[in-house]
């Protein structure tokens, strides 16, 4: 798969991109952090993402505590 077809999480210390394959992903996740780290942000980029390139999703899914 080349980086094309993966989603972008983020980058380590050294610079280089951690990327998600999507076909890897599975029907769970968590996210955690404290106030203000980017988890209400890093779900809407994720579901944005699954979106664009998981065609055959019907709909996303997201419950929040808040």
């Amino acid at each position: 798969m080349t980086d094309e077809q993966q989603i972008l999480l983020g980058g380590n210390k050294t610079g280089e991109h951690i990327l998600l394959n999507p076909a890897m992903a599975n029907r769970h996740g968590l996210i955690t952090g404290a106030t203000g780290t980017g988890k209400t942000v890093t779900l809407q980029l994720l579901a944005e993402a699954f979106s664009r390139q998981m065609k055959w999703v019907e709909g996303i899914i997201i419950f929040s505590t808040i």
